[in-house]
């Protein structure tokens, strides 16, 4: 038992280093089929960021389907990039493909659609009976999107009256339209954005002017205007995909045909000039109907036909587009040779390529590539070491406390390890410091949770830091899997504003630290809370448990993971607090750990307030430089000044002795919906110049973990008589008996042995 005791630690740690070495495998292609995954290697410019296809793949694919993998026709689980590859290879049966996900079944119902048990639709069925249902959801988002517009407009006098000029109507009449958008609204317009990013994907390779197989001058011509209107007003950045033999900019396919239609009809333009003009003076002079006229018309059409041909042989999109168009004919014909030879003429190319925009990129965009398959931060790799760690520092608490301790402490060392070893990966293959998306926000919080946890629980050795690190890391890690289904990219590249390195790396690095230590004092006032209160955990599992049932009834479906993840999360919290209320368990809640809490809480605070008050302080300097002024009280600036006169009110509070721990540990954890507010809260109003930052459908996780904090809050200023006896109310009864006052807030300011 003891030699056990000493190899435990080692053990956990080999089994957490077993769970990542085995995602890091990359996968290959088989011999004799297409090589999908070497295709994924290729890189591409969408955004303005040169990615390897498997990142284009993926990022699509998650964005419509929620998931980087789909099913084939036979029902086999197959990876992003053969999806990629055959829709915009317009291979027929691509289409029917079940990949967008919709779990409104009122909406998929309306459409005319039949309801699928998993949610998932083809955009075959969406082009049934001569496109009815993507006519239908259309229309449906038009009018939510309208919706929208007239609420904003209702913010201005001026949007007033705007809108009721452009409708014909008056500001009473504005007034009177119901804005409130129904969920299938809601849901209309997301799945209609899924729809536009496949339509997009599709419109970016499938060049008809070589595929319909009628290329005469006139369909040419119409077919570059046509083109050349729908670059002007594309509402998405175009994919380039054609990498220019020169030092010229990237460009799309069909930015690339329609040059080259340009360039073939200039070839061919003297000869066909010099045998239709005549033609033409014929028509001029001959009347309508008349023999002369007829003969002239049917000799145009002719040379039409002869030119047609022509133009394309002469209209070369240059050795890298042409390599592609063969890939993609060879790909929609199902010829493997001639994929896999225009695949090797792509890869041959991208080597020899000088295009200062490939300069140096090889080396990141196969990290990038490992990056990918490895996907890190996905539910089953470094959330679920952070949750086995988190169990593990618990278990410590009930028995054989020293080997799960140390197990605990262990792993959380080598997950650290391993997630400060990706942020830097992903530094290297963005060019950009950790954090310029919210989903930067999100790994880097757990990051910088995981190392002040480790500190503590270094400093203390009693488990409360592990716990709070492996609680930390595991949500914040579940929010970045969230926020990632909004974002798409994860490497997205900042916006205009944002694109500052230096402030990115000062200001954002700091303020974020800020969240970090304030979400971790948070973290540790509710480990107080539930140790020391019979009823914190039960009432933390009915918030649980109520958010979960309300989120799967309100029509998500029963599709809904983490809504259904909540409802059992709920009841195992309401399981282990029946225990604890029946006196079969019993969290150890002993002077010394109330002592320690509160010393961990404190001094969390000041490295919280000190974090936040410069990263506010840096923020204005940054605003100063980019907007020339240093305050504007614009929503983002007020959630940071929020925050750092919130840990302020606490750490005076305690200083004035209003508060002690129990009340140290309330404001805490209260602190985490103010930071909460803050970091995700201020976007959803959409208004100020910091609303780049806006997360669709965040709202209702911002409300939810409100309600969770709350119910720990309540829990905490109830009466004496629910709390551990051996630490509050035998003190209180001591305090009593010696004729001590309480503080300002007499049921919270009940530990006299809490540091100043």
């Amino acid at each position: 038992m003891k030699n056990l005791e000493k190899i435990f630690p080692a053990i956990v740690v080999l089994l957490g280093a077993l769970i990542l070495v085995s995602a890091m495998k990359t996968p290959k292609d088989d011999p004799g089929v297409m090589r999908d995954q070497a295709f994924g290697k290729l890189p591409v410019m969408f955004k303005g960021r040169v990615k390897p296809y498997d990142t284009l793949a993926r990022s699509a694919l998650r964005l419509i389907s929620e998931r980087e993998t789909f099913k084939d026709l036979q029902g086999n689980r197959r990876p992003a990039i053969k999806w990629l590859l055959d829709v915009i290879s317009d291979v027929p049966h691509a289409r029917r493909y079940r990949v967008f996900k919709e779990r409104h079944a009122g909406l998929i119902r309306r459409l005319g659609i039949e309801v699928q048990p998993d949610h998932l639709y083809s955009f075959e069925d969406f082009m049934r009976n001569h496109r009815d249902a993507l006519l239908k959801l259309y229309d449906i988002g038009q009018t939510a999107q309208h919706k929208r517009r007239i609420k904003e407009d209702r913010k201005t006098a001026r949007g007033y009256e705007e809108r009721a000029n452009q409708d014909e109507g008056d500001e009473g009449y504005l007034k009177s339209i119901d804005t409130e958008l129904e969920t299938y609204e809601v849901a209309a317009v997301n799945l209609g954005e899924k729809v536009r990013i496949y339509q997009h994907l599709v419109n970016e390779f499938v060049i008809q002017s070589r595929t319909d197989g009628k290329a005469t001058i006139t369909r040419l011509r119409s077919y570059i205007d046509q083109i050349e209107r729908a670059l002007a007003n594309a509402r998405e950045d175009p994919i380039l995909s054609v990498i220019p033999e020169g030092v010229g900019p990237f460009r799309s396919i069909t930015q690339a045909d329609v040059a080259a239609l340009k360039s073939g009809l200039g070839v061919v333009s003297g000869e066909l000039y010099r045998e239709s003009e005549p033609l033409r003076q014929v028509l001029e002079q001959s009347p309508a109907g008349s023999e002369a006229r007829r003969a002239a018309e049917a000799e145009l059409e002719a040379i039409n036909s002869k030119y047609g041909p022509l133009v394309l042989e002469n209209a070369s999109l240059g050795a890298f587009g042409d390599a592609m168009v063969s890939l993609l004919t060879a790909r929609k014909d199902g010829n493997v040779h001639a994929f896999n030879i225009a695949l090797e003429r792509l890869q041959r190319l991208t080597v020899e390529s000088t295009n200062a925009k490939l300069s140096g990129k090889a080396g990141q965009l196969g990290f990038e590539l490992f990056y990918n398959h490895f996907s890190p931060f996905s539910f089953t790799r470094l959330p679920a070491l952070y949750l086995i760690a988190f169990l593990l520092a618990v278990f410590s608490w009930m028995g054989w406390s020293g080997p799960f301790k140390r197990g605990a402490f262990w792993l959380l060392v080598f997950v650290f390890v391993t997630h400060t070893a990706t942020l830097t990966l992903r530094i290297y293959i963005s060019g950009y410091p950790p954090i310029i998306t919210l989903y930067g926000t999100a790994i880097f919080v757990g990051w910088g949770a995981v190392m002040v946890g480790l500190i503590l629980e270094r400093v203390f050795k009693n488990g409360i830091g592990s716990a709070s690190v492996g609680v930390i890391g595991f949500l914040t890690l579940l929010i970045a899997n969230y926020l990632v289904l909004d974002e798409g990219d994860t490497f997205k590249m900042p916006q205009a504003v944002l694109d500052t390195p230096f402030w990115l790396a000062t200001h954002v690095t700091t303020v974020t630290f800020g969240y970090t230590a304030t979400f971790f004092a948070g973290a540790l006032g509710a480990a107080y809370l539930l140790r020391g209160n019979h009823l914190a955990f039960p009432a933390l599992g009915l918030a649980s448990l109520g958010i979960g049932i309300f989120r799967v009834s309100t029509g998500t479906g029963a599709g809904d993971t983490i809504g259904w993840s909540l409802v059992i999360a709920g009841l195992l919290l309401i399981g282990f607090g029946a225990l604890i209320l029946s006196r079969k368990v019993r969290p150890s809640f002993t002077k010394d750990t109330e002592q320690m809490l509160a010393r961990m809480m404190y001094g969390v605070l000041c490295f919280a307030m000190l974090l936040s008050f410069v990263g506010t302080v840096l923020g204005g300097l940054w605003a100063e430089d980019s907007w020339g002024r240093f305050w504007g009280w614009d929503t983002k600036e007020n959630g940071a000044l929020i925050i750092v006169l919130w840990v302020a009110l606490v750490i005076h509070a305690r200083w004035g002795g209003m508060i002690k721990a129990r009340g140290m540990a309330v404001l805490s954890v209260f602190g985490n919906i103010v930071t909460t507010w803050s970091w995700f809260g201020v976007n959803e109003l959409g208004v100020g110049l910091h609303s780049y930052g806006f997360t669709e459908g965040t709202r209702f996780w911002i409300l939810g973990f409100a309600i969770t904090q709350l119910s720990l809050v309540i829990v905490g200023w109830l009466p004496r008589a629910w709390w551990q006896p051996t630490s509050d109310v035998a003190r209180v009864k001591q305090g009593r008996a010696s004729g001590s006052a309480g503080g300002a807030i007499p049921d919270v300011a009940m530990s006299s042995d809490t540091p100043s």
